[in-house]
């Protein structure tokens, strides 16, 4: 399992390739939140390009959202997330 604290230890193939982290979604003043904020900020300071996604409801992670919604709606939740990230970075 790849722990919290070592996301700022990413080291993409270049500087141009998004880093896209599928996050639980915890309460803000967690220290799981916490250490992401500073993981984010770090890697973000190396020039990289950093987006989070979050499931929607608080306390939930995407193992969640694959129980409730099946397989086909944490597809359908990922696409729309992933579509927006390349919109904003005009990949397309």
């Amino acid at each position: 399992m790849f722990e919290l604290i070592h996301i700022k230890r990413l080291i993409p193939e270049s500087l141009t390739t998004p880093i896209i982290i599928c996050a639980d979604h915890d309460a803000p003043d967690s220290p799981a939140s916490q250490i992401l904020e500073r993981s984010i900020r770090e890697l973000k300071e190396r020039g990289l390009a950093v987006t989070v996604i979050k499931p929607d409801k608080l306390n939930e992670d995407f193992n969640d959202v694959l129980k409730t919604q099946d397989l086909k709606g944490l597809e359908k939740f990922l696409n729309a997330v992933f579509l927006k990230v390349i919109l904003l970075r005009g990949a397309l």
